[in-house]
């Protein structure tokens, strides 16, 4: 019995698999967040894409801003085209927490710099406010890590037709 223990410390087989099953969880865990933070970095620099396209096209628009406008500019924001055809362009849009925000506001500028005879500067800001939906869905809530919201905005300011 005294041999067996002797031979049992001085054997190394099998240490590589047991340090490995030691550190899978570890491993396993770093790879599911890089995973879950390069997603959500994808999903927010569409939505910032997306505003900067759906603020140009109403930067082009006539103002006041129309019900017809509206629904163009959400609809290239959502889905990428005037028409609102196909997927979102995120997965979150279909939520029933995302939201898009549409408002003119006007800046005051210098006399001096009028534009157009006016020193009104319109300005279109766009904010969305969309729910990040996770690749791995709800075993990130089951660790308290869900809930996460891209709330993401644009100006431009307005140019015309």
């Amino acid at each position: 019995m005294l041999n067996f223990i002797k031979r049992f410390i001085r054997d190394h087989k099998g240490v590589a698999a047991v340090e490995f099953a030691l550190y899978l969880p570890m491993l396993l865990i770093m790879v599911v967040g890089m995973s879950e933070v390069g997603f959500a970095i994808v999903q927010s620099t569409i939505v910032e894409k997306s505003l900067r396209s759906g603020a140009i096209y109403a930067a082009r628009s006539e103002l006041p801003l129309t019900t017809t406008a509206q629904t163009k500019i959400a609809n290239i924001v959502k889905n990428g085209n005037m028409t609102g055809s196909g997927d979102y362009l995120i997965s979150g849009w279909s939520s029933t927490d995302a939201s898009l925000s549409i408002t003119v506001s006007n800046y005051t500028i210098s006399a001096d710099s009028s534009v157009l005879g006016s020193n009104q500067l319109p300005v279109i800001t766009i904010t969305a406010r969309v729910p990040y939906l996770p690749i791995f869905g709800t075993l990130m809530n089951q660790f308290g890590m869900g809930g996460y919201m891209i709330t993401l905005s644009h100006e431009q300011a307005h140019f015309g037709v």
